[in-house]
């Protein structure tokens, strides 16, 4: 499993939760056979082609992060999301496209089907596609692979807004350049 990581001042350091905190992971959820395909093959589609970032192991990465949300949805919305992604897997043969589901559609094809869903005319079809589409990406933009080509890196303002809450809990100040949005000294 992943972890966020950086390097400052010559030595590693992590985001990882507060060890006093008192959090304990859920267990991730179980995931039959036939939502663990449908759900690995909207990730190829949904994930962003070449020449953005590709990684090995996204259907992994995915799969991991939705086993690892489902048990913090309310029952019905984690029925929801898996009825979703059934609902996509067999979008071509409801959608009159293809005689097939998506997981056994060639990428291409299979990509023109989902698009065609998230500018479907029906609400709840494009809502539908959409919510899973932006739970895919949101894992696939948070590698570190995507964030190195983004040139974008997220770890070291963390640390910062982190280390500012413990400034504050000993009893220190803060100062105009600890404030983030339209009244900081960096957004004017």
């Amino acid at each position: 499993m992943r972890q966020l990581s950086v390097v400052l001042d010559g030595r590693p350091s992590t985001l990882e939760r507060h060890p006093d905190d008192g959090f304990i992971r859920a267990d991730p959820a179980k995931m039959g056979p036939a939502t663990r395909r449908a759900l690995r093959a909207l990730v190829l589609v949904f994930c962003p082609p070449p020449p953005a970032p590709q990684l090995a192991d996204a259907e992994d990465l995915v799969e991991r992060s939705v086993l690892g949300l489902l048990p913090y949805m309310t029952r019905l919305t984690a029925f929801g999301f898996v009825l979703a992604i059934h609902l996509l897997e067999w979008a071509p043969i409801w959608r009159f496209v293809a005689f097939s589901r998506l997981s056994r559609l060639p990428r291409a094809r299979a990509e023109a089907v989902a698009d065609g869903l998230s500018a479907s005319r029906s609400p709840l079809v494009r809502t539908i596609a959409l919510g899973v589409r932006g739970v895919v990406q949101s894992t696939y933009y948070d590698q570190p692979e995507v964030h190195a080509a983004l040139d974008y890196a997220p770890i070291p303002f963390m640390q910062g807004r982190i280390a500012l809450r413990e400034r504050i809990v000993a009893g220190g100040e803060t100062t105009p350049a600890d404030l983030i949005g339209p009244f900081s000294e960096v957004t004017r």
